[in-house]
């Protein structure tokens, strides 16, 4: 790097730490600056009473740089994949006929989904025939109005809208197809037909990246970010502190470096930090948005309007001769037109062992979202009562679930509006007044760990190459 050998980044989530991990190894000194008292973000694992807690995701992705990092780390040995069990999905549905809503099978893949039996025979027949007369339709759309064009109404109402519940938490009318499916927005760009589309994603998949699994760890998924922040020689991190402001100034060699106003807790007064060569921001959109006001009020505007789904997840267990189904799978989904809150459960001691006694259920449970925010407030006994009901109710439990954890995580999860895309512009406009400042977090794009990983390598090992080569 020319001028000061240093790097800044903000926020010890899994984006900072993988940037850490990466950037360790070079010649800069790296320097980490985390909000909190602990690393890891949202990943976050707790033993409680012989029950392991997932607070944060339940798995992820062994993707090329996921797993690439896993065996870096020597976490090979520790590496769980799901259970036999595991394998089905269950939706809740209502069928023509049906008294109450049942669980059923879900669909495994778009072939499953037109042959599947949740489907009404006018809509697989609706379907077929745009298999062979594809529409033509903007990609600058909703998820909604995109796969409703391929695959019908009832399609996007009962399958994915509740797909995309445990996913985005989103309304599926609001989000857009675009930023939320960027790679089967491309393919679709050169094959109009959808199921030519998810061929061609299939072979590009394993042709160049292999199979992927879900994958976790013996003591949960935080293990990760626990080896990485084990396995940093010379990173310092900052806990407890808080970036208040980004000052960019001419470094002794002419060029542009920065300086961070930090605020530690054990702090009266705020200290300057720096100068840095390079600064990553891996920080939530608030957080971000505030950091950058001084700097670019436009950009700071458009990233504060970033929508957000909060979510509240509620850790149950429940003996299982209490449960006349066998809760046999990773979970259910719950499409949105069936529901009164909750937006999934997963099976968590059916997809992965030693996540719970033999005799008993762990259940984590999702509720709120875009659709029913006010039913994130688990927190809320009042709310908590309403959600335990509704789980006995789908689930068909003959007794009350004990609670073990019930957490309100607000603003989880980024839902990319339309036009979101437009955002890009003008961080690329941000980024030639303020070069070497990057915006690395899944506000911008990409919610998922693997994908969190694998733009911070990504750029961890294009700031290596830039450094060796000034």
């Amino acid at each position: 790097m020319a001028g000061e050998n240093s790097v800044a980044i903000l926020g010890a989530g899994i984006s900072g730490l993988t940037l850490a991990k990466y950037l360790d190894a070079s010649s800069a000194r790296v320097e980490v600056f985390e909000k909190s008292s602990r690393c890891g973000g949202w990943i976050e694992s707790e033993q409680r009473d012989g029950f392991l807690l997932e607070h944060g995701p339940n798995t992820v992705l062994s993707s090329p740089d996921t797993y690439s990092m896993i065996q870096d780390l020597g976490l090979e040995n520790s590496l769980l994949t799901p259970l036999e069990t595991a394998k089905t999905r269950f939706l809740y549905s209502q069928k023509l006929g049906d008294q109450r809503p049942q669980m059923r099978a879900a669909p495994r893949s778009l072939w499953e989904a037109v042959v599947t039996p949740l489907l009404s025979k006018e809509s697989k027949k609706e379907i077929l025939k745009k298999v062979f007369n594809p529409p033509k339709i903007s990609q600058n759309v909703s998820v909604h109005d995109f796969f409703s064009a391929h695959l019908g109404e009832e399609f996007a109402e009962d399958i994915l809208a509740a797909a995309i519940g445990g996913i985005y938490a989103a309304d599926i009318k609001k989000l857009s197809f675009q930023s939320a499916f960027p790679r089967i927005a491309e393919i679709s760009t050169n094959a109009r037909s959808l199921f030519l589309s998810f061929l061609l994603a299939k072979l590009k998949q394993s042709g160049s990246q292999g199979r992927r699994t879900l994958v976790s760890f013996e003591n949960g998924l935080e293990t990760l970010p626990k080896r990485i922040v084990g396995s940093l020689i010379k990173t310092q991190i900052h806990l407890n502190s808080t970036a208040l402001e980004i000052c960019p100034k001419k470094g002794s060699d002419g060029n542009l470096c920065y300086t961070l106003v930090v605020q530690d807790s054990s702090q009266h007064s705020p200290r300057e930090h720096g100068p840095f060569r390079h600064i990553f921001v891996t920080l939530p959109s608030a957080a971000s948005s505030r950091l950058l006001q001084g700097l670019s009020h436009s950009l700071a505007s458009k990233i504060a309007a970033v929508p957000h789904a909060s979510v509240g997840v509620t850790h149950l267990c429940i003996s299982k001769s209490y449960s006349p189904n066998p809760l046999e799978g990773f979970g259910m989904l719950i499409p949105p037109r069936l529901s009164r809150g909750l937006l999934g459960v997963v099976f968590s001691s059916s997809v992965f062992s030693g996540r719970a006694p033999e005799d008993h259920h762990l259940l984590t449970c999702f509720s709120g979202g875009a659709l029913f925010p006010e039913k994130a407030r688990v927190d809320d006994s009042s709310v908590l009562s309403e959600i335990l009901l509704e789980v006995s109710q789908v689930l068909s439990l003959q007794a009350e679930p004990r609670v073990l954890s019930a957490q309100f995580l607000p603003n989880s999860i980024p839902n990319y509006a339309l036009g979101h895309q437009e955002l890009e512009s003008e961080i690329d406009d941000f980024s030639e007044q303020f070069p070497n400042l990057h915006l690395v977090s899944s506000w911008r794009s990409g919610i998922g760990v693997p994908e969190r990983i694998r733009q911070a390598k990504t750029l961890a090992e294009y700031v290596i190459v830039e450094d060796l080569h000034s």
